[in-house]
């Protein structure tokens, strides 16, 4: 069975395939750093407040908007720095068939602070595009 065979169906990765992650929590200054596999899961597990650094909702003329910014904890990859934060953006359609969001961005950061930047930057832009409902 080949790599690219269809979702659905079982199979292994090409031989000599290795995903590459780090896992990361944030310490008590609010700093990233490195942590092992069950440190992660506890840290994402106590659902610490400090992950999310914005969440943005609004309705637009084609339905609701969502814009979250928040620290991942897992960088994929050989990133350098690493990039653990993230923002995505959805759209939820107004009179969707199914409940299935059409993603509208997704950007990750290396750093707390470009999150911040970028969340705003990211609301401003798609407040522009899709405005809001009358």
């Amino acid at each position: 069975m080949s790599w690219g065979s269809p979702a659905h169906e079982l199979r292994s990765p090409p031989e000599g395939f290795a995903l590459r992650y780090t896992t990361y929590v944030l310490n008590d200054e609010g700093q990233p750093e490195v942590a092992d596999h069950q440190a992660w899961s506890d840290y994402w597990s106590a659902n610490d407040p400090r992950r999310s650094l914005g969440s943005e909702n609004w309705q637009a003329a084609l339905g609701t908007v969502r814009v979250k910014t928040e620290f991942v904890g897992v960088s994929a990859g050989d990133a350098d720095p690493p990039e653990l934060w993230k923002t995505d953006a959805f759209l939820d359609r107004n009179n969707a068939r199914h409940n299935n969001p059409e993603l509208l961005r997704t950007v990750r950061y290396t750093s707390r602070e470009a999150a911040v930047e970028g969340h705003t930057r990211i609301v401003e832009e798609l407040r522009e595009e899709f405005g809001s409902a009358s």
